[in-house]
């Protein structure tokens, strides 16, 4: 069944109620827009098999991705940083091979600050159900926790050729040991973030944050985690790094050049190889 790709519009309309408690929201503090400055530098095996491990997302044995070109938009913040965040996770997404749609185009990774999430989002589930459909079980009731960040992604079955079922049926070939005739695509993913946790936090580490989770289905990961990340930014007994790491922007890279139809386990190990090579080149950044 092919999963409803949610838009910016019905994001809106579920947000209309606390539309202008969300105008008055607090703004993050601004920095610089470079790319991957920090990073885990001669990443061990170890280290990064346990990085991947704790921070993947699959559903049905496959790893998520976007298939279509990614169209950030952001909400919440005052509309000049609006615009920053999602130039931000525009350029995130570029590094690492994900296609990125134009600039005239339908959000599908959504990024909302709001006064309440917690609030926000059963309203969501409430009055907006159509919004959660085509979301996996475990991230369902992952996503309906509260707490001070909320994330889900929409996904949908494709075959190895990236086609969608019509009429209900998906036509597929065999499959070989290494891979299925299937691949699992991100259609929509959503961030919501409540204003209190956004606080003290910069533009740019909230933009990598989203970038990780959504492009990603990336999960924060448990304590005891080896590996610098920006996936612990709202963990308040860690500090977070400024930005992404050169350990989440590898695993992003790895992700989207790893083939679709690939089982995680398989994915899994050679994301693991991209971020030991990666740590192993000298670092690079962008301004």
């Amino acid at each position: 069944m092919r999963a409803r790709l949610f838009g910016l519009s019905l994001v809106l309309a579920a947000l209309a109620p606390m539309a202008a408690a969300a105008q008055e929201a607090p703004a993050a503090k601004s920095q610089d827009d470079g790319i991957v400055v920090t990073g885990q530098r001669e990443v061990t095996p170890k280290v990064a098999h346990h990085y991947v491990r704790q921070i993947m997302s699959s559903v049905d044995g496959q790893l998520i991705r976007f298939k279509d070109p990614v169209c950030p938009a952001v909400i919440g913040f005052a509309d000049p940083y609006n615009a920053m965040i999602a130039k931000r996770i525009r350029k995130i997404a570029a590094k690492a091979g994900v296609r990125v749609a134009g600039e005239k185009c339908r959000g599908n990774l959504i990024l909302v600050l709001t006064p309440d999430a917690d609030a926000l989002v059963k309203d969501m589930r409430k009055n907006n159900p159509e919004i959660f459909e085509g979301v996996n079980t475990v991230d369902l009731q992952r996503a309906f926790q509260d707490g001070p960040v909320h994330v889900w992604n929409t996904t949908e079955i494709l075959n190895e050729d990236g086609q969608r079922a019509t009429g209900g049926t998906l036509t597929v070939k065999s499959a070989s040991i290494l891979e299925l005739p299937t691949q699992q695509a991100i259609v929509g993913s959503m961030v919501v973030i409540d204003n209190d946790a956004a606080l003290g936090k910069t533009l740019t580490q909230i933009a990598d944050y989203t970038a990780m989770r959504a492009l990603a289905g990336a999960r924060p990961p448990k304590a005891g985690i080896e590996a610098e990340t920006i996936l612990t930014l709202f963990d308040p007994q860690v500090v977070a790094p400024p930005r992404a790491t050169s350990i989440d922007q590898s695993y992003l890279q790895g992700l989207y050049e790893t083939r679709p139809t690939s089982r995680a386990t398989t994915a899994m190990g050679r994301i693991s190889r991209r971020i030991r090579k990666n740590s192993k080149e000298p670092a690079a950044g962008e301004n």
